[in-house]
């Protein structure tokens, strides 16, 4: 296995295409992965599960990225928990800084690039 063996990403995504691609991407990568359709439901999965990094959507319906980037500031068990938010806006990159999110990943997604942010973040195990 890598040396990632171990490492659950949680992703979320509301297009379910996407949310499945970068699922199947990264169980080919050797990360497990859980997925979520909005901030709610990602919520949600964090009561019972701690990844040890979340990918997410800034646009979703119900409870957007920077939402739940907010909400899990404000639970000390989740806050450190490397937050990867990926946009197509723009301002993506202001709108991470002032987020304070881990890192910014542009949409469409490089997958190399994501497997890179993943690298640094993730811990090491195995």
């Amino acid at each position: 296995m890598s040396r990632k063996e171990g490492s659950t990403v949680l992703v979320v995504d509301d297009d379910a295409d996407i949310r499945e691609m970068m699922a199947l991407y990264l169980h080919a990568h050797g990360y497990r992965t859980r997925t979520a359709a909005n901030g709610f439901e990602a919520l949600a999965l964090l009561k019972h599960d701690r990844p040890s990094a979340i990918v997410v959507d800034l646009q979703m319906p119900v409870m957007n990225g920077a939402q739940l980037h907010r909400q899990l500031q404000q639970q000390p068990d989740s806050a450190a928990i490397p937050f990867i938010l990926l946009s197509g806006a723009i301002d993506a990159d202001d709108i991470g800084r002032a987020l304070g999110v881990t890192a910014v990943l542009p949409k469409p997604l490089d997958p190399m690039g994501l497997l890179t942010a993943l690298a640094r973040y993730c811990p090491k195990h195995g």
